[in-house]
């Protein structure tokens, strides 16, 4: 997720605003979904703030050549030793001819590959049959990007071949690259080793009293405080009081405020557990306590802070600063009580600090003095304070990817092996301690720990009936999580590999080149536009039920119309093409539409686990003309065109004829039609209605023409106005003026 913050000039009465994000190419190709919100900090008023956001996600497909190794899936477990087809799909199933070049190799620095080849390919699934050197549990690393001159953008991935069987495993030490580390350290430098991290974290506060000088209140992204120059907070929903971070004690990890790391539901009316205000849907690392804020009237500010800072545990480093907003509110004295609580972290320059000024502190609790402390020189001083955190640690935890999809089966996983080592220069190695947790995770993504397996006598493990632990119908994924210590060498058990066996899912993707077919490319509105894709099984394994597929059509106005989803009978097997036709009704929808095809989406009922869902989905664009020619009147009276001012017969057939070129929006609807008649000495037109007087014939197609029949009995003699407006189905108009005649009627006496 990325957030943007810009400022533009505001409009005097309305405006469109515009501007430009550039594309990160290595992550923006694909799906890429936007949220925009006006005013985000509430800085403006007005009469509601209901309308300044986007109703949920704008979602856009960026279109690229970019690729993604697929098959074998990371860090598989495959079994044939002697040969594999790799497969990568591309991110744009519609990419043109492009050359892609693989690499495999036996680690991940790829020196002396044993392949390097460049595969032509269009966009879909490319593939590249591999010879192997059929040597049990090797292990091989393979990459593929787009061929250039210049750094290619490589895609890497893993596997691993175990004679006969399929399933997932780290047993290189580069296969560890990229799991998730607490406390323990990747060091790939020789000698490889696992290694005990002391981290140091970097913290800047920069403060002011926010007023009508320097930059006026547009500087409030100067009140911010920041760990690694990655920024925690920017300003405050208490802008005339403190903003107080916590960090712990051991891990250095800043302390979420309320919620566990996750953005409230509700705001600007949102009170923290703590008495702290809570104004903006930003996950929070900051409690802020303030007289003036966005929550309402908190007479009792003081008091929650003091209880605040006094419920933090002895040892705990603590980081707090001012919040001034010149104006705003001169209520921000301070008790004893809450003088005493910033005693308590080290300040002692707090019993200096008056209205005009700026304080940062950054104390640990328990200190009666000692901690770092910046204050202004005046009420538009700006002030900077730097500090460092260190970390010490004897313990952590090497967690692995999530593993899987497995087959929806209670049966699907097998075993489980792992194995370590004690280094060589550990002097007491019965110290170290390893713990290998099992947390199975629901398809909704809720984790649930499921065992612990401790070390054994000859520093090796094999689960056998990993069924019994973790059912694949329930857990379709699971992790593993080793939990090393070493309280007095600081040198952790060095992991030397761990393995699953289990039945892998399937994988499909949408693959062009095996038959996508538009019937037609161009069509006129009302016409069908239609499209056959054809959906690849890549895997060793086949969907054992019927597969879904979903389409939207999004029209030239953004708005999605939600099509009828499809089921291919079951079932999907290796290496087979499925072909899906969908039609369009393009009646209504003039202009530059988008068909989208999701392939076993996610969250529906009948979805089935797969590897992967990126090469599932498609954007397929499509322009519907617009019939832009107007349609042909014709008017008779008994069978003659009139000229004005003619005499007629009392009881005319009067027939309106109306004729279009279009050969699909037929004139089949009498709202196409408007006519009148004015009577003679009459200023006013009556209008005729089709269920009283008017008969109307609808257009037959390919014959588009329709007529009207109106045969009156028109007693009164005299000048009459016939007024006839018509149009086609696209509102093309007839002319440019309505058809208007004037008649005379002379009844003969009897």
């Amino acid at each position: 997720t990325l957030s943007i913050f810009k400022r533009v000039k505001a409009p005097y009465y309305k405006d469109t605003l515009s501007f430009k994000m550039a594309k990160d190419y290595y992550r923006a190709v694909g799906v890429n979904c936007f949220y925009v919100e006006l005013d985000y900090l509430k800085l403006i008023p007005e009469l509601s703030e209901t309308n300044n956001f986007t109703s949920g996600n704008v979602c856009l497909f960026i279109p690229g050549s970019d690729i993604e190794p697929v098959w074998p899936y990371k860090y598989a477990i495959m079994p044939n030793t002697s040969t594999v087809t790799l497969k990568a799909s591309t991110a744009d199933p519609f990419a043109v001819l492009t050359n892609y070049r693989f690499q495999v190799d036996t680690n991940d620095k790829f020196l002396t590959p044993l392949v390097n080849t460049i595969v032509p390919a269009p966009g879909g699934v490319v593939s590249l049959p591999v010879t192997l050197y059929n040597q049990d549990s090797m292990v091989y690393f393979w990459r593929v990007a787009k061929d250039t001159s210049g750094v290619p953008n490589w895609k890497e991935s893993s596997f691993q071949v175990i004679n006969g069987k399929y399933g997932w495993g780290q047993a290189h030490f580069h296969q560890y690259r990229d799991d998730s580390y607490q406390f323990v350290v990747y060091s790939d430098s020789v000698p490889r080793l696992f290694k005990f991290v002391n981290d140091v974290k970097a913290i800047e506060v920069t403060d002011m009293v926010l007023g009508p000088w320097g930059g006026g209140y547009n500087d409030f992204p100067k009140i911010s405080f920041y760990v690694n120059n990655g920024q925690q907070r920017l300003w405050s929903c208490s802008p005339n009081g403190w903003t107080i971070a916590v960090f712990d004690s051991i891990t250095a990890n800043l302390q979420y405020s309320d919620t566990n790391g996750v953005a409230p539901v509700n705001w600007w009316t949102w009170n923290g557990s703590n008495g702290n205000c809570v104004c903006d849907y930003v996950t929070r690392m900051a409690y802020d306590f303030g007289s003036f804020n966005f929550c309402g009237d908190v007479p009792d500010w003081r008091t929650n802070l003091t209880n605040f800072l006094n419920s933090i545990p002895n040892g705990a480093p603590v980081l707090a600063y001012s919040v001034k907003c010149w104006g705003c509110s001169s209520d921000d004295s301070l008790t004893p009580a809450l003088l005493s609580a910033f005693h308590s972290i080290g300040s002692t320059k707090i019993d200096s600090f008056k209205d005009s000024t700026s304080l940062i502190i950054f104390g640990r609790k328990g200190l009666t003095s000692g901690a770092h402390e910046t204050m202004s020189d005046s009420i538009s001083h700006f002030i900077r304070q730097k500090d460092t955190l260190v970390t010490k640690y004897k313990n952590g935890y090497i967690a692995s990817p999530i593993i899987g999809p497995c087959m929806f089966s209670d049966s699907a996983w097998h075993s489980l092996h792992w194995y370590y080592r004690n280094l060589a220069s550990d002097i007491s190695p019965s110290k170290d301690s390893i713990v290998v947790r099992l947390i199975g995770i629901t398809a909704a993504g809720q984790k649930v720990v499921l065992a612990n397996f401790s070390k054994d006598s000859l520093n090796a493990l094999n689960v056998l009936n990993l069924s019994s632990y973790v059912n694949g119908e329930t857990f379709p994924y699971i992790q593993l999580i080793a939990y090393q210590a070493d309280l007095q060498n600081n040198t952790p058990p060095q992991m030397e590999r761990w393995q699953v066996i289990y039945d892998p899912a399937p994988e499909a993707a949408i693959h062009p080149p095996a038959g996508f077919t538009v019937f037609k490319t161009k069509v006129a509105e009302g016409e069908d536009y239609k499209v056959r894709v054809p959906i690849k099984n890549i895997s060793d394994f086949p969907f054992n039920d019927s597969l879904l597929i979903t389409y939207n059509f999004e029209d030239a106005n953004r708005v999605i119309h939600s099509l009828p989803y499809k089921l291919k009978v079951p079932p999907f097997r290796p290496d087979s093409v499925i072909f899906d036709t969908i039609t369009i009704a393009t009646l209504g929808y003039p202009g530059s539409n988008r068909l989208w095809i999701d392939v076993n989406p996610p969250g529906h009922k009948k979805y089935q686990p797969e590897q992967y869902h990126f090469n599932n989905i498609a954007q397929i664009a499509f322009t519907a003309d617009r019939d832009k020619i107007n349609p042909l009147l014709d008017v008779t009276f008994d069978g003659i065109h009139i000229l004005n001012g003619d005499i007629v017969s009392a009881k005319p057939n009067i027939l309106v004829g109306l004729k279009d070129e279009n050969k699909f929006l037929a004139l089949n609807d009498t709202a196409n039609f408007t006519v009148f008649v004015q009577y003679p000495g009459s200023s006013i037109e009556t209008r005729l209605y089709f269920k009283d007087v008017l008969e109307f014939t609808p257009a037959q197609l390919p014959n588009n023409s329709c007529k009207i029949n109106y045969k009156p009995a028109l007693a009164q003699d005299g000048m009459y106005t016939l007024h006839v407006h018509a149009t086609d189905r696209s509102t093309n108009e007839s002319g440019q003026i309505d058809y208007r005649i004037q008649f005379e009627i002379i009844n003969k006496p009897s």
